[in-house]
C-alpha cells in the first residue's frame, strides 16, 4: 500500500474502498477538523476543504481485494449485530409476558395452591381494606385537631385546616371492574385505586425556568422509566421556600405517575425507594401514597408498569396537539388486581428476579453491540494501513503508479503550453 496522498484522479480510486476509508474514526476526526462553524448546527465542510482529505492510496487491484474483504467481514458483523439487536427487542417483550402472567396470578397458582389456607375471600379482602381505611381516617382526624388547636393559638392566622373526609364504604363495583381484560383468580379481586390510597393524589410543583440553577433537587418526566428514577446524582435544581419542600417533598415510598406527556410515555410510574437530601417533583407529574398495610408499593408500581396496567391508568386520557394528560380521577378509578400482601410480595420478587436476570442480560448485548463497533472500526484500521489482505507482488507500486500518472500530467500541461505558445 502505498503512502498517504491527496485525492487522485476518481477512475484510479474505488469509490467503495474510498467509502471504507471515510467511515474509519481516522478519516471521521480528519473531516471534524477541516469543518467550519461555531456549533453542531452551523458547521460545514467545504468542496475545497474536503479535497485536502488525505487518502492512503492502494493498487487499483489490492484496493478492490480490500472493498470485497471488508463487505464480507461487515456482513458477518452486521449478521451478528441484527441477532444482538432482535435478541434485545425480545427481551423486552418477554418482560411484558412475565407482568402479563404476574397479574393473571400465572406465576403464583403453586403457591395458591400450597397455602389455600392464607388466601382472603373478596368480602374479607374489602373489609380489612375498609378496617385500614377508617384507621387511617382517625388519625388524620388526630392530625386535624392538633393543626386546629395550634391554629387557635397563633390566633387564628392564616387558613383554617380543612377537616379530613370520611371514607365511603368499599365497594366491589363488580359492574365497572375491568373482567373484560382477564380472569383473575377466585381469591383476587379488582380494587380502584383509590380504595389504596391515604389520601389524594396531588400534582407537581410548577416553576418558571429562571429559578433552576442551585437548591433543591426535582424529579422531572425524564429522570424515571420502568418503574424506577434513572441517574438521581444528576437532578436539576432550583429555588425552592421551606413551605414548597413540605407541600412537594418526595419520601421514600410515594408512587409518582407522569400525567402529562406524549400518549407513548403519558402514564409511566415509578416507586420512591431512597432519598439522599429533599427533593420535590414537578407539575407534569403526580405524588401517590399507598396504605403500607393494604398493598406492596413493589407490586402496584409493577402493575402499572404492564401494559395492562398503562392501558388502565390512560383509558380516559384527555387528548391535546402533541400531547395527553390524566388527572386524579383517572388515578383513582384505575383498577388493580388485589390478592393477599404475601402473594403481592412473593409476585413482586418473582418478577425482581426475572428483571435481574434480563437486564444482565441487556448489558451484556450493548456490551457486545459496543464490540462490535470496536471491531469495525478496527477492521478498517487494518483495511487502510495495509494489513487487511496480502499485497501481490504483481501489481504496480502505488508510488510508482502516482509518479507516471503525475509524469504524464506534466507533459499534457507542457504540451499544452507549447501550443499555446505557438497559436500567438
Amino acid at each position: 500500500m502505498g503512502k498517504m496522498e491527496r485525492l487522485p484522479n476518481s477512475t484510479l480510486l474505488d469509490s467503495k474502498y474510498l467509502e471504507g476509508f471515510i467511515r474509519s474514526h481516522q478519516a471521521q476526526r480528519t473531516i471534524d477538523s477541516m469543518k467550519t462553524g461555531i456549533s453542531d448546527s452551523g458547521l460545514n465542510l467545504t468542496h475545497g476543504r474536503f479535497s485536502e482529505l488525505m487518502v492512503p492510496f492502494a493498487p487499483p487491484p489490492e484496493q478492490k481485494r480490500i472493498v470485497v474483504k471488508i463487505e464480507e467481514l461487515f456482513s458477518e458483523l452486521d449478521n451478528g449485530i441484527a441477532a444482538l439487536k432482535t435478541a434485545r427487542e425480545q427481551l423486552k417483550i418477554y418482560r411484558q409476558a412475565v407482568l402479563k402472567h404476574a397479574f393473571e396470578g400465572k406465576l403464583t397458582a403453586k403457591w395458591r395452591e400450597e397455602n389455600a389456607d392464607k388466601l382472603e375471600s373478596p368480602e374479607q379482602l374489602l373489609a380489612r381494606i375498609q378496617q385500614e381505611r377508617e384507621a387511617r381516617y382517625q388519625q388524620q382526624l388526630d392530625e386535624w385537631k392538633a393543626a386546629i388547636k395550634a391554629w387557635e393559638v397563633n390566633g387564628k392566622e392564616g387558613k383554617k385546616p380543612g377537616k379530613p373526609t370520611l371514607p365511603k364504604d368499599s365497594e366491589l363495583n363488580t359492574d365497572l371492574a375491568p373482567t373484560i381484560l382477564w380472569e383473575l383468580p377466585l381469591s383476587w379481586q379488582w380494587i380502584k385505586l383509590s380504595e389504596l390510597l391515604q389520601n389524594s393524589p396531588q400534582n407537581g410543583l410548577y416553576k418558571p425556568a429562571s429559578d433552576y440553577g442551585s437548591g433543591c433537587q426535582i424529579i422531572r418526566i425524564d429522570n424515571f422509566y420502568d418503574g424506577s428514577i434513572v441517574n438521581a446524582e444528576k437532578l436539576k435544581r432550583l429555588s425552592v421556600s421551606d413551605d414548597e419542600i413540605a407541600t412537594y417533598g418526595l419520601q421514600a415510598g410515594n408512587l409518582i405517575v407522569n400525567r402529562v406527556n406524549s400518549i407513548e410515555y403519558l402514564g409511566k410510574s415509578a416507586l420512591v425507594r431512597q432519598l439522599n437530601e429533599p427533593t420535590v417533583f414537578e407539575s407534569n407529574i403526580m405524588r401517590c401514597s399507598l396504605i403500607a398495610r393494604l398493598v406492596s408499593n413493589e407490586y402496584v408500581t409493577l402493575y402499572l408498569n404492564s401494559t395492562s396496567g398503562r392501558k388502565e391508568l390512560c383509558k380516559n386520557a384527555k387528548h391535546a396537539v402533541n400531547q395527553a394528560s390524566i388527572n386524579q380521577t383517572d388515578v383513582g378509578n384505575t383498577f388493580v388486581p388485589l390478592c393477599t400482601m404475601e402473594e403481592q410480595v412473593l409476585i413482586a420478587q418473582e418478577i425482581s428476579g426475572r428483571f435481574d436476570i434480563v437486564d444482565r442480560t441487556l448489558t451484556d448485548i450493548d456490551l457486545q453491540l459496543h464490540k462490535a463497533e470496536t471491531l469495525r472500526q478496527s477492521i478498517l484500521q487494518k483495511a487502510f494501513s495495509g494489513q487487511l489482505v496480502p499485497q501481490d507482488a504483481n501489481d504496480e507500486p502505488a508510488v510508482e503508479l502516482l509518479a507516471r500518472i503525475q509524469a504524464r500530467r506534466e507533459d499534457t500541461k507542457t504540451k499544452s503550453t507549447n501550443k499555446t505558445r505557438k497559436a500567438k
